[in-house]
């Protein structure tokens, strides 16, 4: 019994998306890891955390801690957490 060869075109755009997926979820790791360590107070975990992040999302995940703390602070001065 032979088996169809996959069409090259369509296994790299899968390879493609699943490299995209792998960088995504590597990002959201080291965030979490990075906000972990300053969680805990450990800066230096925080700052090796965030150097595995690409340089161009850097920015982004600035982007989304300010408005996170920006969250926070109206939620605190609202007084309405559980």
């Amino acid at each position: 019994m032979t088996h169809p060869r996959p069409d090259a075109d369509k296994l790299k755009a899968a390879l493609t998306n699943f490299g995209k997926g792998i960088e995504a979820l590597s990002v959201t790791l080291s965030v979490q890891n990075a906000m972990g360590a300053v969680w805990s107070n450990d800066l230096d975990r925080a700052r090796a955390a965030l150097r595995r992040i690409p340089a161009g999302k850097l920015n982004d995940v600035a982007l989304h801690a300010m408005a996170l703390a920006s969250l926070a602070e109206t939620i605190t001065k609202e007084g309405t957490t559980e």
